[in-house]
C-alpha cells in the first residue's frame, strides 16, 4: 500500500493524493524454497514449490454498492456551469487498482470521468439511449470499424468473457476534443478521508469507512440553449487505451468504444437549484409548520383540532363484539410534536401484557387510542418474525428460571447475600445437579457408595406462594448482577435486537408517519419521541413465548434485568456502527429525551452523504440514528432536545468548481498549503485571490479545461509557490460548501 501524505487534515476532511494497492489487478506466482541452516540436507530442499494466484477486481462492470454519490444528481436540473461533476465511490483503492496498458508503470487512473452530449455519441437507436449492451467477449472481439482497447482476451476468464457489460460509442473527434490528456488524469482522481460521525452510513466495511475515491470531469457543463443542455456523464474504464491517451493523434477517424461502468445523466440550464436553494426552501414555512402533524386551520378549536395538533391522525375503527358497527379511533406514532405525558401512577418495571391492555377509553367522547396497543402489537410481530431473537429471548429466561429454581432451594440462606456469595452457591448448586445426574444414571453401581438424601418434606404452614418467593428473589439487586454476569452473552444478543428496536429500525413508516399530509415532499419535520409509545413496543416484543399469567409476572420482573442492559446499548449503537469506541456513553439523566427530525426532499437523494448535526447552547448532542428511509426521506434522531439543527454539504461530495471573481470573471479562488491550511489567501487588501481560468480553455472548446496547465499556473502563483500534488489541487479547487441553520429562539423553545 503506497499512500501519499495528506494535503490538508483536521476533523472534517483530508486528501490525498492516490492510494495504491499493493497489487495491481492481475495473475502472479508466488515461489518458496527452504533451507536448514548449518545442517546438510544434501538436495533435499533444492525443490522450489510455486503457486499461482489472481487478484482480481471490476473491470468490466463496477457493483452499484461501490458508488457513493454523483453530482450533479441524476435527472436533476439547474445552473452547472461553475461545476466540474464528479462520482464519489465507496472504495479508496478502485481508481488505481488496474493500469491503463502495458509498459505503463505511473500511477495513473485507469478511470476517467466523461461528460458527453447526443453530439458526441453514436445514439443506440433502438432504445434510444447511448447505451449498448453485450457480453464482453463480443465487445473484445467483435468487428473492426470501432476502436477498441488493447486488451489481451487470453487474459480474460471465460466466466468474464459470457458476462454482460455496457459500452459507449463516442465519436472520434469528441473524444480527440474532451477526453482528458495523459498528463490530466492524475489531477482528475483523488482520495478523501472523511467524519462521517453526523452522515448516514450507507455501508458497514470499517476498514473503509470514511475513505472515499473522487473520480472528477473536465469539462463544465455550460449550456446557451433556452430549454437546457442535457448532459451524459460516464464513469468509462481506460484501460488498453494508454497509446492513444499518450498520443492522440494516432486514433484517426475512428469512433472510440468505451466500456460504461456508471452513468447518470442531468439537465444544465439557466434556472438555478442547488443545495442552498433546496435547503432554504425546507426553512419557509412558519415554526409551528414545521411540527410532525397534519396541517389545519388554526382558527378551529374543537376536541378534534387539538387532538390533531397534537399529533395525532382519525382512522377508521371496527369496535369490538358489535358487527358491523364501526366508528374512528385516533392514533398517533412515537413522533409527536410536544412532550408526551408519561404513564400515570407506573410502577417500576411494569409490564404490559397484552395490546388489550394498552387500548385508551376516552369516556366523555367515547373515542379510542389505539397509539399504544398499535405498538405493543408492532413489537410482537417483529419479535415473532425474527427467530433468532425469539428463541434467545426464550433461552435467557429458560436459564434464568433455573438459576432462580437452583437458588430457592437456599432461598433462606440467598437473602442479603452479595452477588459474589450467590455465585458460589449457584455453581456448586450446579456441580451438585450434575452429580445427581451421573447418579441417577447409574444408580447399581453409585447407591453402593452414596446413598441419595431424601429432601425434607416443606412445611404448610411456613411455605409462601411459590411465585411470590421467585419474584421476591428476583427482584434482589445481588440476584439481578448475578443473572447478567452468568447469561451476559444471551442478554448482550437480547439487548443488541431491542436496541435497534428502540431506534424504530424495523417498525413500518406507515407507523412512524400515518399520514402523508404530516411530511409532504421538500419539507423538513421537528418531533420529539414519545417513551411511552417505546416502552410499549418493547413490551410487545418481549411478550414473545409468555402464555400464562404467572410467566407474565415473571417476565415483567425479567424485563427489568433487560431494560438495565438495554439503556446503555441503546447510546453505543451508532458508535458500534461506526467502529468507534463502544466503551462511552452519556451519564443517564432524568431530563434526557430522544428527539429527530425528518426530511423529505431532493437533498437527500441528490446528496447521500448529507451532514447533520445537532447543538444545545455549544454542545453537539450525541446521534443516535441517521437513516435514509427510502431514496428521499432521511430520519435522524438525538439524544437530548437541540436549540440548533444544521444542515452541509457532505466534505466527500463537495465539488471542483469555480468562483466568481470581482471582476466576474469565471476564477479559483486560491487556498493556503500552509499554516492555516485551506484558508482563503489573500493579499494586501485582505482580498481574496483568485486565478481566472479563461486562458485554461481547452482550444476550440468554451468549456473543457486544460487541468494540467491550470495546476501548473495555480501552483506557480507568487502565492503558493509549490508544484502541486493531485491532492493539493484538490484542496483549490474544492468549492466552497454550503451549509443552512435551523435555530430555535428562547422564547419558542419547549
Amino acid at each position: 500500500m503506497n499512500t501519499e501524505k495528506s494535503a490538508i487534515s483536521h476533523e472534517d476532511i483530508s486528501f490525498y493524493s492516490h492510494y495504491l494497492p499493493s497489487l495491481t489487478d492481475g495473475t502472479y506466482e508466488i515461489a518458496v524454497q527452504m533451507e536448514l541452516p548449518s545442517v546438510d540436507t544434501e538436495n533435499y530442499f533444492d525443490n522450489t514449490f510455486t503457486q499461482n494466484f489472481k487478484v482480481s477486481g471490476p473491470r468490466f462492470t463496477l457493483p452499484p454498492e461501490d458508488v457513493h454519490s454523483v453530482f450533479p444528481p441524476n435527472n436533476s436540473f439547474s445552473t452547472y456551469d461553475e461545476y466540474l461533476p464528479n462520482i464519489v465511490l465507496n472504495r479508496r483503492m478502485l481508481p488505481w487498482e488496474r493500469t491503463l496498458g502495458p509498459g505503463n508503470s505511473d500511477p495513473y487512473p485507469w478511470l476517467c470521468l466523461l461528460l458527453l452530449t447526443e453530439e458526441d455519441l453514436i445514439m443506440n437507436s433502438a432504445a434510444n439511449t447511448p447505451i449498448f449492451n453485450t457480453t464482453v467477449d463480443n465487445f473484445l472481439n467483435s468487428g473492426n470499424s470501432l476502436l477498441k482497447p488493447s486488451i489481451d482476451p487470453s487474459t480474460v476468464s471465460p466466466a468474464v468473457k459470457a458476462s454482460s457489460c455496457s459500452y459507449i460509442q463516442v465519436k472520434s473527434s469528441s473524444f480527440q476534443r474532451l477526453a482528458p490528456a495523459l498528463s490530466d488524469l492524475r489531477y482528475l482522481t483523488h482520495v478523501r478521508k472523511t467524519d462521517v460521525s453526523y452522515q448516514a452510513v450507507s455501508h458497514t466495511d470499517l476498514k473503509d469507512l470514511g475513505w472515499f475515491s473522487v473520480v472528477c470531469a473536465n469539462r463544465l457543463p455550460t449550456s446557451d440553449s433556452p430549454k437546457g443542455t442535457r448532459y451524459y456523464a460516464h464513469l468509462v474504464s481506460l484501460e488498453g487505451y494508454y497509446n492513444q491517451l499518450n498520443n492522440p493523434n494516432s486514433i484517426n477517424d475512428q469512433d472510440i468504444a468505451l466500456i460504461s461502468l456508471y452513468d447518470w445523466s442531468f439537465l444544465s440550464q439557466k434556472q438555478s437549484l442547488s443545495f442552498v436553494e433546496l435547503a432554504s426552501e425546507l426553512a419557509k414555512p412558519k415554526a409551528e409548520e414545521l411540527l410532525l402533524r397534519i396541517p389545519q386551520n388554526t382558527a378551529n378549536k374543537s376536541t378534534a383540532s387539538e387532538a390533531i395538533s397534537q399529533g395525532f391522525t382519525p382512522f377508521s375503527y371496527q369496535l369490538p363484539c358489535s358487527g358491523s358497527e364501526s366508528t374512528f379511533a385516533w392514533y398517533r406514532g412515537p413522533f409527536t410534536p410536544m412532550v408526551a405525558e408519561p404513564f400515570p401512577n407506573q410502577p417500576p418495571n411494569f409490564h404490559f401484557p397484552s395490546a388489550s391492555s394498552l387500548m385508551i377509553y376516552n369516556e366523555e367522547t367515547g373515542i379510542f387510542n389505539q397509539s399504544y396497543a398499535s405498538a405493543w402489537s408492532v413489537g410482537r410481530a417483529l419479535a415473532l418474525a425474527d427467530g433468532n431473537f425469539s428463541n434467545s429471548l426464550l433461552n435467557f429466561r429458560r436459564k434464568a428460571y433455573g438459576i432462580i429454581g437452583r437458588l430457592l432451594d437456599q432461598s433462606g440462606e440467598a437473602s442479603g447475600k452479595s452477588a459474589a456469595d450467590l455465585t458460589e452457591r449457584l455453581h456448586a448448586s450446579v456441580v451438585r445437579d450434575e452429580f445427581l445426574k451421573q447418579f441417577n444414571s447409574n444408580p447399581q453401581t453409585l447407591a453402593e457408595l452414596f446413598s441419595k438424601p431424601k429432601p425434607a418434606a416443606p412445611n404448610a404452614e411456613t411455605a409462601g406462594n411459590p411465585l411470590d418467593t421467585a419474584k421476591e428473589l428476583l427482584s434482589a439487586s445481588p440476584i439481578q448482577t448475578l443473572i447478567k454476569n452468568e447469561l451476559k452473552s444471551e442478554l448482550q444478543s437480547i439487548t443488541n435486537w431491542l436496541a435497534n428496536l428502540q431506534l424504530l429500525a424495523g417498525v413500518p413508516f406507515d407507523h412512524l408517519v400515518p399520514a402523508e399530509q404530516m411530511l409532504p415532499v421538500e419539507s423538513i419535520r421537528f418531533f420529539y419521541v414519545d417513551q411511552n409509545w417505546l416502552n410499549s413496543l418493547m413490551d410487545g416484543a418481549i411478550s414473545v413465548g409468555v402464555q400464562c399469567s404467572k410467566e407474565s409476572k415473571m417476565n415483567g420482573v425479567m424485563s427489568g434485568i433487560i431494560n438495565e442492559s438495554l439503556a446503555a446499548t441503546v447510546k453505543s449503537m451508532r458508535n458500534k456502527l461506526l467502529g468507534k469506541s463502544l466503551g462511552m456513553t452519556e451519564p443517564d439523566s432524568e431530563k434526557e429525551a430522544i428527539t429527530g427530525i425528518l426530511i423529505r426532499s431532493e437533498l437527500v437523494s441528490g446528496w447521500p452523504g448529507l451532514v447533520v448535526k445537532a447543538r444545545s447552547g455549544n454542545t453537539t448532542l450525541k446521534t443516535l440514528r441517521m437513516d435514509r428511509l427510502s431514496k428521499n426521506v432521511l430520519l435522524c434522531l438525538f439524544l437530548d432536545v437541540p436549540d440548533q439543527i444544521s444542515l452541509a454539504e457532505p466534505s466527500q461530495g463537495l465539488c471542483f468548481g469555480l468562483e466568481t471573481s470581482k471582476s466576474g470573471v469565471p476564477a479559483v479562488g486560491l487556498r493556503s498549503l500552509n499554516g492555516n491550511t485551506g484558508a482563503p489567501v489573500t493579499n494586501n487588501m485582505n482580498e481574496h485571490v483568485f486565478l481566472p481560468v479563461q486562458n485554461f480553455l481547452r482550444e476550440n472548446t468554451q468549456n473543457v479545461l486544460e487541468i494540467d496547465s491550470l495546476a501548473k499556473a495555480i501552483g506557480e502563483s507568487k502565492y503558493l509557490l509549490t508544484r502541486l500534488s493531485p491532492a493539493q489541487f484538490g484542496l483549490e479547487m474544492i468549492k466552497s460548501p454550503r451549509e443552512i441553520s435551523f435555530i430555535t429562539t428562547s422564547s419558542s423553545k419547549k
